[in-house]
């Protein structure tokens, strides 16, 4: 991975979560757990977006994260 490429991650809408990550706004340490309990550790700055939402539709939000370090596996 490039460090210009960012990650996404798709999330159900809670407030508390979404408020939370929305207010972060400078390079902050990541983690992510994949299933098999590999994980991976790096900074990088968010951002959020609400996703769009229609009748009856599941209210969902993109949280994307451009890395400015090496991601380091465990």
């Amino acid at each position: 991975m490039n460090y210009g490429d960012s990650i996404s991650f798709k999330f159900l809408y809670d407030k508390t979560q979404f408020t939370t990550l929305s207010a972060l706004s400078s390079s902050t340490g990541w983690k992510v757990t994949l299933p098999d309990e590999a994980t991976c550790t790096f900074s990088g700055t968010p951002t959020v977006q609400l996703d769009g939402v229609g009748i009856n539709a599941v209210l969902t939000y993109t949280l994307n994260i451009k890395p400015d370090s090496a991601m380091t596996w465990a």
